[in-house]
C-alpha cells in the first residue's frame, strides 16, 4: 500500500506541475494533498516497516532527539493531521466557490489565498508537539507518552481526537450539506419558469411533423 501511494501521488503531482492549465487554487490544494499523502506513504514504510535506529549511548542530546522525533513517529502523525486539515481546507474552498462565486473569483487570485496551503503543515506540526514533550530517554530506552498523571493522559486523548478527527469531520459534513442545499435551490430556481409555463397550458403539447409520414395534399383541394 505504501508503494502504491507513492506511485499514485507522484503521478498526480507530475501532472499538476507539467500542465499549466491546472495551476489554479483547486489544483494547488489537490497537489498539496498529494504531496502530503506521498510523504505519508514514504514515512509509513520508514516508520513501520524499516527497523528503528538505535539510541546512541554516548550522546544524550542526540538520543533524546531520535527518541522524540523518530521513535515517536512524529513526522508520520504530523502528516496525518496535515492531511485531515488539508481535506477540510479543500472542502472549504469548494464551499466558497459554489456558495459565493463572485467573491471566490475575485479573491482567490491573490497570493495570500495560495499561501493557505502552508496552514495544514503548520497546524500538524503544532498539534503533534505533545509527542515530543511527553517522550523521555530512561536507561538508554525510549519511553513514549510519559504523562505525569492519568488525568493528563485522558485529556490529551480526548483533545487529540476532537481536534484531529471530530472537528474536521463535523466541518466537512456541514460544508457539504450547505453545498448540497445551495445546488438544489439553484436547480429549482432554473426549473421555476418551466413549471410556471406548464401550469398555464397543461394540455399543450409540442407538435412534431415527420416529413416521411406526411401525406401529399391533392391539388384539387386548392
Amino acid at each position: 500500500m505504501g508503494l502504491l501511494g507513492v506511485f499514485g501521488n507522484a503521478l498526480v503531482l507530475l501532472v499538476i506541475v507539467v500542465v499549466r492549465d491546472l495551476h489554479d487554487v483547486t489544483n494547488v490544494l489537490i497537489g498539496n494533498q498529494s504531496l502530503i499523502d506521498l510523504l505519508t506513504s514514504l514515512l509509513l514504510l520508514a516508520s513501520f516497516v524499516a527497523p528503528l535506529p538505535p539510541l546512541p549511548t554516548n550522546n544524550p542530546a542526540l538520543a533524546r532527539f531520535i527518541c522524540a522525533f523518530w521513535h515517536s513517529k512524529f513526522p508520520f502523525w504530523l502528516l496525518i493531521v496535515a492531511s485531515s486539515l488539508n481535506l477540510t481546507l479543500m472542502t472549504l474552498e469548494r464551499y466558497y466557490a459554489i456558495v459565493f462565486p463572485l467573491h471566490y473569483h475575485s479573491r482567490t487570485k491573490s497570493a495570500r489565498f495560495i499561501c493557505l496551503v502552508a496552514l495544514p503543515w503548520l497546524s500538524g506540526f503544532a498539534c503533534q508537539q505533545s509527542l515530543m514533550w511527553f517522550t523521555r530517554v530512561e536507561e538508554d530506552q525510549c519511553m513514549l507518552f510519559r504523562f505525569p498523571n492519568n488525568a493528563t493522559r485522558i485529556g490529551f486523548a480526548f483533545g487529540a481526537a476532537f481536534l484531529e478527527l471530530v472537528l474536521p469531520l463535523a466541518v466537512m459534513v456541514f460544508l457539504y450539506t450547505s453545498i448540497f442545499i445551495k445546488l438544489k435551490s439553484t436547480v429549482e430556481e432554473k426549473r421555476g419558469p418551466e413549471r410556471t409555463e406548464t401550469r398555464k397550458n397543461p394540455f399543450r403539447k409540442p407538435v412534431k411533423l415527420d416529413a416521411s409520414t406526411t401525406e401529399a395534399v391533392p391539388e384539387e383541394m386548392f
